[in-house]
């Protein structure tokens, strides 16, 4: 077994990207090492006030064993002051993310024992110090830290202080300046690869140039987007970066905006609960913002609310013109200002819009929005079903079951498609009989909208679907259809952990400079997948218990028989 300080390296170096080492780690014993390592994983899932207790907890043991009060059981790490001080470090930045007075306390103690530290703890609080200016409130009365350039010579250690750098010149006004210490961040947490400095680089060139610079920004938005589904199975934890995106989309009038608003809809669902940074209560005014764009895709009639006429009011000067534009009559025109019909379909409403070419923003009437957002799907359903049907079959197949493997809570997303009866019939139709799949796929919006998803989808969405996609196409035409017959036979719960499993191991599957154990329960499944050990290894330790590894092995096993 692995010392901690090996583990607490890769963290470092790796990030949240080291989640298998950090479970590989954890022993369920009550020590300082557990309790630092405990930390990270609470502050990875946002949960700060856990994270706080944990490291307090772990410097109050790893003090007891300094002053030589507790040495039965402690292993030579945890007498010395490694993990002291990496404790400490933690604790003064989860101080200083919830703006904590006491934090300063602990910064000079930090500065203080700076020249006593070791090379890791020494390495993480250098950015440490650097970006307490940039979370800390205005009235800081300890100067800056001037930059010890040894200890910035590590990558995963300069990534962070180029961020530092970057938000230090944010607050001091120089945005420009800023935006090229943010792409520096970037690429350099590129190289390592650290999907935090990757994803928060990346969200925050998006936000300071979203002002001034709007389709850039949108475009960069996308792309810290993307990398969270590459890098990311927690959406409550990339939450900022939907939040920077939906900005964009409301700055340039998206016309996908409502794609965005389905997504944070269910990721809402991932956050904390209380108040604070990364909670519910912070992010309600934008989840409120976009449940406005939200399609309601079973209402074909609506109500003719004063609102809807007050703004049909402002676009409809003269009855006449817009009647020979919509096709409708002016007297139904006139009754629909005037409210003396109460209920207004669904067809008139995109009669209007269409005569009246509406571009939809944040003033539009949900009704008007509604309907414009339907046929936005009925459109991109019969283009995109084009362009599908010029495709291979066998690729036709990668690209629908890379798109399903992908998708986020299917029973409410595509409730139809996620049966499996439905899937395995999509399935068969997508390869042999593309007009009958048309057919099959455009009897609800959910499966039309997931049609169009297949070439465009959300970039969470894409990003996992490269993972996926990757995963089908490593496999010989022999296996893949051997796996795929035995995919389509998982029940649902089954199918979402073969689609984590894939995820992962792709995701995993870099250059690690080291060699990790396979566990004895995936050796078997390491020679009949034709496996590669280290990703496949990472991919088990990745579940934060026990009891999610066990599921991973018995689905494994069921695709496994099912291949037979």
């Amino acid at each position: 077994m692995k010392q901690p300080l090996f583990f607490a390296k890769n963290v470092f170096v790796y990030g949240s990207f080291a989640k298998p080492f950090l479970n590989m780690a954890l022993d369920g014993r009550r020590n300082p090492w557990n309790m630092y390592f405990m930390s990270v994983r609470y502050e990875w899932c946002n949960d700060h006030v856990m994270a706080l207790r944990k490291a307090k907890q772990g410097l109050l043991l790893s003090e007891r064993v300094l002053k030589k009060k507790e040495y039965s059981g402690c292993s030579k790490y945890e007498k010395g002051k490694t993990i002291f001080y990496l404790l400490l470090i933690k604790y003064f930045s989860i101080l200083n993310r919830l703006k904590d007075p006491e934090s300063e306390r602990i910064y000079i103690q930090i500065k203080c024992s700076y020249s006593k530290m070791s090379k890791l703890p020494r390495q993480i609080a250098a950015t440490t110090l650097i970006n307490y200016y940039s979370f800390a409130g205005d009235n800081i009365n300890s100067r800056r830290p001037r930059a010890w350039s040894k200890d910035y010579e590590n990558p995963s250690t300069k990534v962070f202080l180029l961020l530092g750098v970057a938000r230090n010149l944010v607050k001091d006004q120089k945005l420009s300046g800023s935006i090229s210490y943010f792409s520096k961040a970037f690429k350099t947490a590129q190289t390592i690869p650290h999907p935090t400095g990757i994803i928060e680089s990346l969200n925050a060139m998006a936000w300071y140039m979203k002002e001034t610079h709007a389709k850039i920004a949108y475009k960069v938005a996308k792309k810290a987007v993307w990398f969270a589904g590459w890098y990311r199975e927690d959406i409550g934890t990339i939450f900022f970066a939907l939040d920077t995106l939906l900005e964009c989309q409301k700055i340039c009038k998206d016309y996908k905006l409502f794609d965005n608003a389905i997504f944070m809809t269910f990721a809402y669902g991932y956050l904390l609960s209380g108040k604070g940074a990364g909670t519910r209560d912070h992010y309600k005014k934008s989840v409120d913002d976009s449940n406005k764009f939200l399609p309601v895709f079973d209402i074909s009639t609506y109500e003719n609310t004063v609102p809807l006429r007050n703004y049909l009011r402002d676009y409809i000067p003269n009855i006449s013109n817009v009647a020979k534009a919509s096709g409708i009559t002016p007297k139904s025109i006139s009754v629909i200002l005037n409210g003396k019909v109460k209920k207004i379909k669904g067809n008139t409403i995109r009669k209007i819009i269409k005569g009246l070419d509406i571009k939809v923003n944040f003033d539009t009437p949900f009704e008007i929005i509604n309907e414009n957002t339907k046929m936005f799907i009925e459109d991109e359903f019969k283009k995109l079903m084009d362009r599908f049907e010029k495709i291979s079959p066998d690729e036709r197949l990668i690209l629908f079951l890379s798109t399903y493997m992908s998708y986020i809570e299917r029973r409410k997303t595509i409730p139809s498609l996620s049966q499996k009866d439905v899937l395995s019939k999509a399935t068969r139709l997508c390869k042999n009989d593309i007009k009958a799949f048309e057919d099959y796929m455009s009897i609800t919006y959910e499966t039309m909208k997931f049609v169009s998803d297949i070439f465009d989808a959300h970039p969470f969405i894409e990003g996992r679907k490269a993972l996926a996609r990757s995963f089908l196409a490593k496999m010989s035409p022999r296996i893949r259809k051997r796996f795929i017959k035995a995919y389509l036979n998982l029940d649902e719960d089954k199918r979402r952990v073969m689609d984590r499993f894939a995820r992962d191991y792709i995701r995993y599957d870099i250059k690690w400079g080291m060699r990790i154990e396979v566990p004895d329960k995936m050796e078997e499944y390491v020679k009949v997948f034709h496996l590669k050990r280290m990703p496949a290894a990472l991919a088990y330790w990745s579940y934060d218990d026990e009891k999610g590894r066990e599921k991973l092995v018995r689905t494994l096993g069921m695709v496994r028989d099912g291949m037979k």
